[in-house]
């Protein structure tokens, strides 16, 4: 999921896309490559994450959850 010069959209706007098509609530994402960790806001979506603090970014694990109001 990191951001590279070669996209032409951010990959948590194209996460946040292909989820919703989906129906999904939740989607847990391996391999986000993202440092430390963060949350952001992706349309519906809220996508948090955690990644290695230090040295090249080899792993990460990303939670898209879309919260509906009751």
């Amino acid at each position: 999921m990191l951001d590279d010069d070669n996209r032409p959209e951010r990959r948590t706007a194209f996460i946040g896309r292909e989820v919703l098509l989906t129906g999904i609530d939740v989607a847990v994402l391996q391999g986000t490559k993202f440092a430390v960790q963060g949350e952001l806001q992706e349309g519906e979506y809220t996508i948090l994450w955690i990644g290695k603090p230090e040295g090249p970014r080899q792993a990460g694990v990303a939670f898209a959850i879309r919260f509906t109001p009751y």
